[in-house]
């Protein structure tokens, strides 16, 4: 299996045990996810059978994010958040907020 970096798109180095995602790091950005951050991802996009809810603001409009489970580039939809074209997934406001607050990223991202 494949993870992408949720904040550039680039393939991480990852560890999967069977379908879950153990650990995921980018070496472009020179970012490894944290254990909540691998949690999120997985809930959102590896173990998902239905998309979890989450409340949608506008506070993290904006910047670049990218699908961990595909690697597209998220496309803000009103009401609905950051969206995969490819596989319809939402990105959780709670992984954004995560990321932005506790996951810096070198370079692009």
């Amino acid at each position: 299996m494949v993870v992408y970096c949720p904040k550039c798109g680039d393939t991480m180095d990852a560890v999967f045990e069977d379908t879950s995602l153990k650990e995921a790091s980018c070496r472009r950005g020179n970012m490894e996810l944290s254990a909540v951050a691998v949690q999120m991802v997985n809930e959102s996009f590896f173990q998902a059978k239905s998309q979890p809810k989450s409340a949608v603001s506008d506070q993290f409009r904006g910047g670049s994010w990218y699908c961990p489970q595909d690697g597209a580039r998220l496309k803000w939809v009103s009401a609905k958040g950051y969206l995969c074209p490819n596989c319809g997934r939402s990105m959780p406001l709670r992984l954004i907020r995560h990321l932005t607050e506790y996951h810096p990223h070198a370079g692009k991202g």
